[in-house]
């Protein structure tokens, strides 16, 4: 932003004329730019690309409530995402969409697992080989917090609760720092990491005045921006619709797309031979909207029978426990002082061992039989399966694990140590626990599928905020994804009649709960795994899923189809182009065509990427 709000600002030097225009900078739309600025096209060596966000280029998160009923007494003085037209029982409530450089990419929780193949829509073959160039670009690991000492207190103990049911590493999209003068630095990934190594150059170009056309007093139009001569990102620079253009036949083209720029309410028509559109699975379909098409079979020209359609979104448990005592104490090194009494600081040898603010207790069989017993273990089996993942055996696995447990035990031995007054073994820069149950675990004692996807972390999510009164080292975040049952009910309509704050149509959401048996089930094996690691903090979230959207993984609402007559089934192809557009690529969760509960960022990224493919065909004939 400018440092100096009182001066005039003046119209930028948008390009009328590019080869790829890029809606959106979100993780998707970064990974379109990076794969089309490395692609080796023979016949436009000078690509020409061009991504615009509606939002500034700011640091914070930014999300926005989509759809806010009027009726609602609690919400009407709440201006933006104001909708009269929005049923409160119908309504996706945490729906939220982000407007800022970088999109979701500002805030979201970077887990990136694969879809399973129950999740996977059959026809996609291709789609998913992907996930291999996917999970580079994002930096995917499974490794960052090995070094974390609750991480592996939480997988010894659940493993030991439920031994048939494997608990694995979370897959994150992050680079934590190697150099061994700080190694608590992580890099989260975000579309700034995923541009950097492949728009041909390195984080500190960002910076540099050389690789931008616009003088750099003037960042407000410069930041992030020109990497390289190829690619641009602009900032506060809306694209309002899709221009179409009808021939003699009545059939239409999208010719080009008007970009206002907000800070001076300039508007521009911008060219181009392909057009992204990846704003987001709810403003994606605005836009085309806005653009004319409509699912009015009475205009069969600009007809998309399933524009903003076969909406999925996932059900969402919560619940956060605080670590018991025994399981606590398993990780000192030295035998706990046994004392009923409560910590006394002028006494800094005696540990808590009673908590006031638990009520229930731990089964004793879940407990360790002796203090300590964590350090006593050979690999575990999490450990084991893991490291034969990356071709070791189950030698070089002990060997490994023998090495990390030594270096973890001196870690809380020297903690200790020092810090007398702390009441807990973790050292202070432990990182927080990252842990999963995947998608499908099939029960062997019911002989039942648990078909949902589950987080055991700590994130920072505003709902899970840290009572003041409880170190946030002994309490542990559990997130419970579920999918939704694909109907033709579920879906979001837009309407001319009432406009965004940025003069778009608003959505309005048309959304049945799922209250199916499996939901249900899904608590309850939440509040199993919860009971065995601590008490729960605030029984009052285990007995109702999150209100509607808190998800943020809408899915579906411009579905990708293959296969017979797959046109009026779906909005695009397998490679995001619109059915008779095949200048529209469209990206992002909304192309996802089946229900899924995993983090769905992944696939997108694998349909993105395999739409690029098919951009570099065409662009190169």
């Amino acid at each position: 932003m400018p440092t100096n709000q009182t001066q005039k600002e003046e119209k930028p030097a948008l390009p009328v004329k590019v080869d790829v225009l890029i809606v959106g900078s979100g993780p998707i739309g970064a990974v379109f730019a990076r794969e089309l600025v490395n692609a080796q096209l023979k016949n436009r060596e000078d690509l020409q690309i061009l991504m615009v966000d509606v939002g500034p280029h700011v640091v914070k998160g930014q999300l926005q409530h989509l759809s806010v009923p009027t009726g609602d007494i609690a919400t009407q003085y709440i201006r933006n995402g104001q909708n009269p037209a929005q049923k409160a029982n119908e309504n996706l409530a945490e729906a939220a969409a982000s407007r800022v450089v970088g999109g979701m990419g500002s805030h979201w929780t970077c887990c990136t697992p694969r879809q399973h193949l129950d999740e996977q829509q059959p026809g996609f073959t291709e789609v998913y080989k992907n996930y291999d160039r996917a999970e580079h670009l994002f930096n995917t690991t499974t490794t960052a917090f090995d070094h974390s000492v609750r991480q592996h207190l939480i997988m010894h103990t659940l493993e030991k609760a439920f031994n048939d049911r494997p608990i694995k590493a979370m897959p994150l999209a992050c680079r934590r720092n190697k150099s061994p003068d700080n190694t608590n630095y992580v890099e989260w990934t975000c579309p700034a990491t995923i541009l950097d190594s492949g728009v041909r150059g390195h984080r500190e170009k960002l910076s540099d005045p050389k690789y931008s056309k616009v003088p750099p007093t003037r960042a407000w139009e410069r930041d992030p921006i020109t990497l390289n001569d190829k690619f641009e990102v602009w900032p506060n620079t809306q694209c309002v619709k899709l221009n179409l253009a009808e021939d003699k036949d009545k059939n239409v083209k999208v010719v080009s797309a008007s970009l206002k720029h907000l800070l001076t309410n300039a508007v521009y028509n911008v060219t181009a031979d392909k057009f992204v559109i990846c704003a987001g699975a709810v403003l994606t379909p605005g836009i085309l909207w806005n653009s004319g098409f409509t699912t009015d079979d009475k205009k069969p020209s600009y007809y998309v029978k399933e524009l903003g359609k076969n909406l999925t979104e996932q059900t969402m448990a919560f619940c956060q426990v605080e670590l018991w005592k025994e399981h606590v104490e398993n990780v000192m090194t030295q035998p706990p002082v046994v004392d009923e009494k409560p910590f006394d600081p002028k006494n800094p040898t005696r540990r808590p061992v009673k908590d006031t603010n638990i009520t229930n207790k731990p089964r004793k069989e879940d407990l360790p039989k002796v203090w300590g017993d964590f350090w006593n273990t050979t690999a575990p089996k999490y450990w084991i399966e893991r490291e034969k993942a990356e071709k070791r055996d189950e030698q070089q696995a002990n060997a490994s694990w023998v090495a990390l447990r030594t270096e973890l035990k001196d870690k809380v031995a020297k903690h200790v140590k020092t810090f007398q007054l702390d009441p807990l073994p973790f050292p202070a820069d432990d990182p927080d626990p990252q842990c999963y149950y995947s998608y499908v675990f099939t029960d062997t004692k019911s002989k039942t599928n648990k078909r949902w996807h589950t987080q055991i972390h700590r994130d920072a999510f505003g709902y899970g905020q840290v009572p003041a009164d409880i170190d946030q080292r002994r309490v542990v975040d559990l997130r419970w994804f579920g999918y939704t049952e694909e109907n033709g009910h579920n879906c979001v309509e837009f309407s001319t009649n009432n406009r965004d704050e940025f003069g778009m149509p608003q959505p309005t959401f048309h959304f049945t709960e799922d209250k199916s048996q499996r939901q249900a089930d899904m608590r309850a094996d939440m509040v199993t795994v919860a009971n065995r690691l601590g008490a729960i903090i605030s029984k009052e979230d285990v007995h109702k899923n999150m209100p509607q959207g808190s998800a943020l993984h809408i899915c579906g609402t411009y579905k990708a189809g293959i296969g017979d007559k797959a046109d009026e089934r779906s909005v695009v192809n397998q490679y995001g182009q619109m059915w008779k557009h095949p200048n529209v690529v469209l990206g992002g969760c909304g192309v996802i065509p089946k229900a899924n509960a995993c983090n769905p960022t992944l696939t997108a990224a694998c349909f993105a990427i395999h739409a690029v493919k098919k951009m570099v065909e065409d662009l190169d004939k």
